[in-house]
């Protein structure tokens, strides 16, 4: 999905495993199309700016770009709705960033759409860190173990625990420290595996 013309259109684009182009069709969505997906062998397609009815998500077909099925976006907030994410199954997911003004955002959330009702929020995940809120983009679901892979605006990539993840376990013990403990992690992001190292105070 390529923008064009100052925020205004966007060309989608069609490659083969190569690098090949295959063809290319204009973006039913013309107000700073951003965030597209497969689902179930049909696009879906979003985008950014305005508010209202202007921020639709559209369901279209890969090969002709005919639209499909439209809907609002259930996250309609100013510079709101982001990068699409499909788990394979039931669900979309949607990075979703609020700019009221200023420098910013003062809300991200990943949401959870079921792709039977995609006008309907289902739930949704705040993402911050130790430092705040994150600029998050784009979004891919890990179907190996249902968390996800985020990307952010300052080129960094988080890999997030999911709706289904449990980590009660990890909360429900007593604090062995008040502090906040900072590291480095290697590999970062983090593969299969990853190492780190601290100390604590005696």
């Amino acid at each position: 999905l390529a923008d064009t013309s100052g925020s205004s259109s966007g060309i989608i684009s069609v490659y083969d495993m190569d690098g090949k182009l295959l063809r290319e069709f204009p973006s039913p969505n013309t107000v700073y199309p951003v965030g597209i997906e497969m689902v179930d062998g049909k696009l879906l397609i979003g985008e950014r700016q305005g508010g209202g009815t202007t921020q639709k998500l559209q369901i279209i077909d890969p090969i002709t770009g005919q639209v499909e099925f439209s809907v609002l976006n259930p996250y309609n907030k100013r510079f709101g709705p982001r990068g699409l994410g499909y788990d394979g199954e039931k669900y979309v997911y949607q990075i979703c960033t609020f700019f009221p003004g200023g420098t910013g955002p003062t809300e991200v959330l990943l949401m959870r759409i079921d792709k039977n009702d995609l006008g309907t929020e289902v739930d949704n995940i705040s993402l911050e860190n130790i430092n705040g809120l994150i600029n998050a983009r784009g979004v891919d679901y890990d179907p190996s173990d249902k968390n996800f892979w985020v990307s952010t605006f300052n080129n960094s990539i988080y890999k997030l625990a999911g709706f289904e993840t449990n980590i009660s376990s990890v909360s429900a013990q007593p604090a062995l420290h008040e502090s906040i403990i900072e590291t480095d992690l290697y590999p970062n992001p983090m593969t299969e595996f990853s190492t780190f190292s601290f100390k604590l105070k005696e």
